[in-house]
């Protein structure tokens, strides 16, 4: 993170892989406000993956946001598929409202998010 008076620059990266078979609780998820936001966690791997990748780069100013979203979920022996995701949003403590555009060929479908922290 880096910041500068009200600028803030944040990249984040997790990756992750399951050895054995893990309950459906503990297997990774992509695709929530917090993680490649825009797409859907079940249209991506209902069941979730073994192996994980996401990077998140985001730049704030103040209470106003924009990101960039890359990442990919799957199951050992099957082959990733990279995702993106773009948006623009507000950020106030705890509270977040933000837009999101999953990056996909042909259309453009925009999903909104209103969420609390605790």
């Amino acid at each position: 993170m880096l910041t500068r008076g009200k600028n803030v620059v944040l990249d984040d990266l997790t990756a992750g892989m399951i050895a054995g078979r893990a309950p459906l609780f503990e297997r990774f998820v992509l695709g929530n406000g917090s993680t490649l936001r825009g797409w859907n966690k079940y249209d991506m791997d209902p069941l979730g993956g073994n192996r994980m990748i996401h990077n998140s780069v985001e730049y704030r100013y103040g209470v106003f946001q924009v990101f960039y979203d890359s990442g990919a979920i799957w199951d050992a022996g099957q082959g990733a598929v990279a995702r993106q995701s773009a948006g623009v949003g507000l950020r106030q403590g705890g509270f977040s409202a933000m837009v999101a555009f999953p990056l996909r060929e042909g259309h453009i479908d925009p999903i909104f998010m209103v969420g609390m922290n605790y």
